[in-house]
């Protein structure tokens, strides 16, 4: 019975992971228990059934756990040489704060991709664009906003997509009231300067 949960376990994975639903990929983060603990009762199997079986035994745990080994290795590596995303910038952090203390919570924020997948773990803001496959339109998304840096939308775009009369969803595009603009190292990469944001009712960060 146990043996067949297993077993039925990992038969159901490759179906899930093609559902059509939004976190298809997720559903086999979880198939790393079955395989664990039938690769265990494989190698009780070897150990009692095989000739040598015992020291196959160790010479594939032993290979196992080399993963650990270099997950290790690159985790040290990664920390001693300091660099996105596991380190942010000091400026980029402050005005993390400043948003957490003072923007309204909930309220839409315009960024860069990259700082549009940083801003919810450090605020209470929803960001116009983060991270894409979790992103609706993220596709779109992506090429609008990389426009509005670049000062490349008509003035209907430019109101439409900062000051939309109500939430809609018009050409795979979800229009939300933005309260902010972020512009940071991220942001003059994408365009090397903002123009048209000073004087509207949204904050430019």
């Amino acid at each position: 019975m146990r043996l067949s949960f297993l077993l039925g376990w990992l038969l159901i994975v490759p179906i899930l992971v093609y559902a059509p639903i939004n976190v298809q990929r997720r559903m086999s983060e979880g198939v790393i228990v079955p395989l664990a603990l039938l690769a265990a009762l494989g190698l009780r199997w070897l150990a009692r059934r095989v000739r040598f079986g015992r020291a196959l035994q160790y010479a594939l745990v032993g290979a196992a756990l080399m993963t650990s080994v270099f997950l290790l290795f690159g985790s040290l590596l990664a920390a001693s040489n300091p660099g996105r995303p596991i380190f942010r910038p000091v400026n980029e952090i402050a005005a993390f704060d400043w948003l957490a203390a003072n923007a309204q919570p909930n309220a839409v924020i315009l960024s860069a991709p990259e700082t549009g997948n940083a801003i919810p773990v450090y605020t209470s803001l929803r960001t116009y664009m983060g991270h894409g496959p979790e992103t609706l339109y993220w596709q779109n998304k992506t090429a609008m906003l990389t426009r509005f840096y670049r000062d490349e939308l008509s003035d209907y775009e430019y109101d439409r997509l900062l000051h939309p009369p109500d939430p809609v969803f018009v050409d795979d595009l979800a229009y939300l009231p933005i309260s902010y603009v972020y512009y940071g190292e991220r942001e003059r990469a994408l365009a090397g300067r903002l123009k048209g944001v000073g004087g509207r009712s949204n904050t430019d960060l």
